[in-house]
C-alpha cells in the first residue's frame, strides 16, 4: 500500500502502525516527489467482475482462480500495478498464505507470495459468500513489445480479486 502526505513546514511527528497486523515489520520508503499517475487497466479475460466497496467507493476487481486466470494484454514498455485480494470463504481461518503466478506463453515470468488477513473495511457487493483480504500491491514491468500475461492464484483452491492499473506515460 502506498500513500503520500503533504508535510507542512516546520517540525512534524508521524507515527506509522499496521493496525491489521501489529507483529509484522513495516517497510517505509520516503520520497520527496509527487505520486505517479495511475489509470485503471481492464483485462481482456477474467472469471467475473467483482465490485468491492471500500470507504463508500465502489472499485472494480477481476477474479482469477487456480484454474482460470485474469488475462492481461500489454503493449510495452509499460509498468503495471497489481492490487490483489484473496477471496476468503466464510469458513476459511483468519490467516492464509498464497502466491500469484504470472505466466507468459506458458512460462512463469513472476511469482509473488503474500500473507493475507480478512479485510475489516471492505466487502464484495456481488460476492456475498466471500470476504476480501487486505490489499497486496506489486508491480509488473512489461518489456518492449506485445505481451499476453495470464495471472493465476497458486497454492490454494479458490479465488483472488485483482485490480490492474497502468502508469501514465
Amino acid at each position: 500500500r502506498s500513500f503520500f502526505i503533504n508535510v507542512p513546514q516546520g517540525r512534524n511527528t508521524y507515527r506509522f502502525v499496521h493496525w491489521a497486523s501489529p507483529t509484522d515489520s513495516i517497510f517505509l520508503k520516503y520520497a520527496f516527489e509527487s505520486p505517479g499517475k495511475w489509470t485503471e487497466y481492464a483485462p481482456s479475460g477474467y472469471v467475473r467482475k467483482l465490485e468491492l466497496t471500500e470507504e463508500e467507493k465502489i472499485i472494480e476487481y477481476y477474479e482469477a482462480t487456480d484454474q482460470k486466470p485474469v488475462v492481461l494484454e500489454v503493449a510495452g514498455p509499460r509498468r503495471i500495478k497489481i492490487i490483489a485480494r484473496l477471496n476468503f470463504a466464510i469458513t476459511m481461518p483468519g490467516e492464509q498464505y498464497f502466491t500469484i503466478d504470472i505466466k507468459e506463453k506458458g512460462r512463469s515470468v513472476k511469482k509473488q507470495s503474500f500473507r493475507a488477513y480478512r479485510s475489516e473495511t471492505s466487502v464484495y457487493r456481488n460476492l456475498r459468500e466471500s470476504v476480501p483480504s487486505n490489499p497486496h500491491v506489486f508491480y509488473l514491468n512489461a518489456r518492449k513489445g506485445q505481451h499476453r500475461y495470464e495471472i493465476f492464484l497458486s497454492g490454494l483452491n479458490g479465488g483472488l480479486g485483482l485490480r490492474i492499473q497502468a502508469e501514465q506515460k
